[in-house]
């Protein structure tokens, strides 16, 4: 444990706590000094008039600070300009409208997520994907070899560092898998009408950045992936809280583009799914959105989710070895692979074409 000493009075006393008691006396200390730090609110006694130093016109102590007016410049200082107050803007609405974006972390995780999404967890895949799955009709060939060497093309071949970072190497695994998928299509011509659209937007509108009559409207496979060191690192829970709300953003968008704009219960469903991965373990989603109307009440018909959670594809990938009292712990390449995994990844792809 961190030790540390702290000085009280005399150099002769130098009292040794331990990490957490050190940490709870400088923590004590700080907030004793902010509160030193922090102007007094001023007192109103009514009756009573301040005693200020407005007319000496220079800072008086133990006189009271004086209400300045507002000086009006008598023109517009563009560097000096006091924008209209919140209230006072002709867009102003009483009621307050939160945005969810890339960077937004649930505090409730999966839970907050259901409630705002109005919709039923159901864990692990559908039927219909776990059967694409276990059959072997679906396989590529030579499956596993591939999988572990774009797992080895990810961590080991594209960079010569001993550790490479996650925003690295996690784009180019999720490339190299979608890129196996693709070796199905002339197997299933169907996959051929789809296309892999990065980093667009997703509003209540549909708003793309392509233009309208855009050839690829709805979303079938959303993908996640850990690729931008600026953006913040999701723990599981508030990564899976992410991919519910914007799955559920994509199947909405769709739902009101046609159905309109009323909420209702949609006569033919509307399936998204969704994959996250930090480059190791895979999250897998399915939405199935029945209804638009989030106003009412618990009861009636709501929304369905299919959640898989924490599938490991491999154990680790490592440079150099682990060794620990000379022992090898962990061996050097890939090791602890699991086909499993990229079966659902495949299954999912697959779904809708099968």
């Amino acid at each position: 444990m961190w030790k540390g000493a702290l000085c009280v009075g005399t150099a002769n006393l130098v009292p040794a706590f331990s990490g957490r008691r050190l940490l709870y006396v400088a923590a004590s200390l700080s907030a004793r000094a902010q509160q030193s730090q922090k102007k007094l609110e001023p007192v109103e006694i009514p009756g009573l008039e301040p005693i200020t130093y407005w007319d000496r016109m220079h800072y008086v102590p133990g006189l009271a600070d004086p209400k300045c007016p507002v000086w009006d410049r008598g023109w517009e200082d563009p560097f000096h300009r006091r924008g209209p107050k919140y209230e006072e803007m002709p867009l102003y609405k009483g009621k307050p409208c939160y945005t969810f974006h890339q960077r937004t972390k649930m505090l409730e995780g999966v839970k907050q997520a259901l409630w705002l999404t109005k919709s039923k967890l159901i864990e692990g895949l559908p039927k219909q994907i776990l059967s694409i799955a276990e059959d072997p009709a679906n396989r590529i060939e030579d499956q596993d070899e591939r999988v572990k060497a774009a797992v080895s093309h990810a961590r080991f071949w594209t960079t010569t560092e001993i550790r490479p970072k996650r925003d690295r190497f996690c784009p180019v695994l999720m490339q190299d898998l979608l890129h196996l998928c693709r070796i199905l299509q002339p197997r299933f011509p169907t996959l051929g009408n789809r296309i892999l659209a990065e980093n667009y937007s997703v509003a209540a509108m549909w708003e793309r950045g392509f233009r309208d009559g855009y050839p690829f409207p709805h979303a079938h496979t959303l993908y996640i992936t850990e690729s931008s060191v600026n953006m913040a690192r999701f723990r599981e829970e508030p990564l899976r809280a992410k991919m519910i709300m914007f799955t559920f953003a994509n199947a909405l968008a769709r739902a009101k583009l046609l159905y309109g704009e009323d909420p209702k219960v949609l006569d033919n469903p509307i399936t998204v799914q969704c994959i996250a991965t930090n480059g190791r373990i895979f999250q897998f989603l399915v939405l199935q959105l029945n209804t638009t109307d989030l106003q009412s009440s618990n009861d009636g018909v709501k929304n369905l989710i299919w959640l898989d959670r924490d599938q490991l594809l491999y154990d680790y990938a490592k440079c150099l070895p682990t060794i620990r009292k000379k022992m090898i712990q962990v061996p050097a390449g890939l090791s602890g692979y699991c086909p499993e995994t990229f079966s659902k990844f495949l299954a999912l792809y697959l779904h809708g074409a099968v």
